[in-house]
């Protein structure tokens, strides 16, 4: 089981996702809470969805960025958040919202 965030097609297929387990998901929600990074934060509940709207995109990506700071000595984190900060600015190329799906 994982939590994936997910740029949709038409059919809602996921046309580009990176998934988190769940404790790479808690060690990025502490971190997020003690940094104060709000949007990272939405999805403090692993086993529920979110969807982020196009313009809520740039501050979870300014976020990560903070998070991938706090976490750049640990290969494990940072593969993550370079995953996810991937399929953000994907989703800024199609303008389309980031999907947070409890798998």
């Amino acid at each position: 089981m994982s939590l994936d965030f997910a740029v949709l097609d038409r059919s809602g297929t996921p046309s580009v996702s990176a998934g988190i387990g769940v404790s790479d998901h808690h060690m990025l929600v502490e971190k997020a809470a003690a940094l104060g990074l709000n949007s990272v934060l939405k999805v403090h509940d692993y086993y529920s969805d979110y969807t982020y709207l196009v313009e809520e995109i740039p501050q979870l990506l300014s976020d990560i960025d903070s998070l991938m700071k706090a976490f750049q000595e640990d290969k494990r984190m940072m593969s993550c958040l370079e995953s996810i900060s991937h399929v953000c600015r994907e989703a800024v190329r199609q303008q389309k919202p980031v999907s947070v799906l409890a798998d």
